[in-house]
């Protein structure tokens, strides 16, 4: 089986194509202020480290850095903006992750994507489990090299294609 790159599926896509998806990796996105601050507000997590420039010079870092969920939940935004999987995504069954190193406000990062795994559901005969490998890097200024901040795995419950949205679900 030939494999495919991201670019030569219509979207969204369903649980049949990822057995010939390659890997691949998004675009560069920038981590702004701005973002943390309206993470931080959402969830709760007000930490000094994230919100607070006066308490973050205090610290081994010496400036703010971004939230760790919140450098792995962008992973799901750039998705839904690539039309990944809208229309055919049913559940996020799961998400573990491992942090590395930190990303400074102002930081570019950007994913990378493997499928670890598919099989079809043994609940839900309309759809079919994919599990996920990524992995986050951040450009570092000024060097020629990246840094490697977080990976991780993520497992979703996905539509196989001939059940679209107008359709009754088949269980």
């Amino acid at each position: 089986m030939k494999r495919k790159t991201i670019d030569d599926f219509k979207r969204p896509l369903f649980f049949e194509d990822f057995a010939e998806l390659k890997p691949f990796h998004t675009k560069w996105v920038t981590v702004s202020p701005e973002t943390v601050m309206q993470f931080a507000f959402l969830t709760g997590d007000e930490n000094k480290l994230h919100v607070s420039d006066e308490f973050a010079k205090t610290t081994i870092l010496g400036k703010r850095v971004a939230h760790g969920r919140l450098v792995v939940d962008l992973l799901f935004g750039i998705l839904h903006e690539m039309r990944f999987w809208n229309g055919s995504l049913e559940a996020l069954l799961g998400v573990r992750e491992r942090f590395f190193a930190p990303v400074c406000l102002g930081g570019m990062i950007r994913y990378w994507i493997s499928i670890k795994a598919i099989r079809v559901s043994a609940k839900y005969s309309h759809a079919g489990v994919v599990t996920f490998r990524y992995f986050v890097e951040k450009n570092n200024e000024g060097t020629v090299s990246n840094t490697n901040v977080s990976s991780g795995e993520f497992e979703v419950l996905v539509r196989r294609r001939q059940c679209s949205a107008e359709e009754p679900r088949q269980s």
